[in-house]
């Protein structure tokens, strides 16, 4: 098991990107009213597509980055391997993509939406066209396929398991925030990897241009930002408001107390990027919880949340009592 969790680095984008998607399904959910665990099966259908393809994601790149990756010293999974185990390791993910596609049969949009997913990564990543390497537009394949197609599949999925038509302002919103966030994400990893892609001769947009990439990561920023605080007021759920305070105030105790640096795009000694936990803890679990007082049974959701994402929950929960305890003792202290 560890050796299938390495090998997918399924470390690096489980909670990350998989608990924000399920915390946009919740989301709808309670915009429209209804239970979440009425839709919950069409949740989790969504959840096993979106495991196969960001594993298929993971593979794939370390696939087509051997040559790469060895020339800058990076780590590859896939180094090593046999021929047969590296295509069979992309058949595999191809298999489950493609069963989880069946069920969406019936539903042109949504399958649509999914096959996007598949296609952004693997014009990401596939020669000869590899957008990776041609500029901005390997950025926003990046970013599509890791946030936009996802989160439009799973409000299209909840809007007809309730059977209601689509409202196209809060899709059109949903977009504009998760194009930004996938965008913003994407060029985070390119700054990071800049001196490794420099090395490899990679001509990422975040390396060829790191100014015009930070510029371009603030403006993302900005958007997702607006378009996030639509939704959450769209939505009426007036703890998800009151949630995003109480988050800035951990961020700002981490900073203070720890010298955690708060970034939007690139790096620092110790950081944490910004709106991170909050779409992973945060987010899902706040709508969660205000669904359950709509509806009792809807606590089974949360609790399973809970258990398929615990990791972040766990640091946050940990890093406020640690804060709050050295500024329970400051204040002695002063005192």
């Amino acid at each position: 098991m560890r050796s299938l969790i390495d090998t997918i680095r399924a470390d690096a984008w489980w909670e990350h990107k998989l608990s924000p998607m399920l915390g946009t399904g919740y989301m709808t959910a309670f915009f429209l009213g209804a239970p979440v665990l009425d839709v919950w099966p069409a949740l989790l259908l969504t959840l096993a597509a979106g495991t196969a393809a960001a594993a298929y994601v993971s593979v794939i790149n370390d696939l087509t980055d051997i040559d790469d990756d060895h020339v800058a010293g990076k780590r590859n999974r896939l180094a090593g391997r046999s021929r047969l185990r590296r295509a069979a390791a992309v058949a595999a993910w191809l298999a489950v993509g493609a069963a989880a596609a069946v069920a969406w049969g019936h539903d042109p949009l949504a399958l649509g939406l999914y096959a996007g997913t598949w296609l952004a990564f693997s014009l990401y990543s596939i020669p000869p066209v590899r957008l990776k390497s041609r500029g901005v537009l390997g950025a926003v394949a990046d970013g599509a396929g890791a946030h936009l197609f996802p989160q439009l599949l799973v409000v299209v999925v909840v809007f007809h398991r309730r059977g209601v038509p689509l409202d196209a302002a809060w899709i059109g919103t949903v977009a504009a925030w998760a194009i930004a966030h996938g965008l913003r994400g994407a060029l985070w990893h390119q700054l990071g990897d800049a001196a490794a892609d420099e090395r490899a001769g990679v001509r990422t947009f975040g390396r060829v241009h790191p100014r015009r990439a930070q510029w371009l990561s603030r403006l993302a920023f900005a958007v997702e930002l607006s378009a996030f605080v639509v939704l959450l007021w769209r939505s009426g759920n007036a703890l998800a408001l009151a949630l995003v305070p109480v988050y800035v105030a951990l961020e700002t105790l981490r900073s203070q107390l720890w010298g955690v640096t708060l970034v939007i795009a690139g790096r620092a000694a110790r950081f944490r990027i910004a709106m991170h936990d909050y779409y992973i803890v945060f987010y899902p679990l706040s709508f969660l919880v205000a669904a359950s007082v709509r509806h009792p049974l809807d606590a089974i959701v949360l609790a399973v949340q809970v258990a398929l994402f615990p990791r972040s929950l766990a640091t946050v929960l940990g890093d406020t009592r640690r804060a709050l305890r050295s500024a329970s003792r400051a204040l002695v202290v002063e005192r």
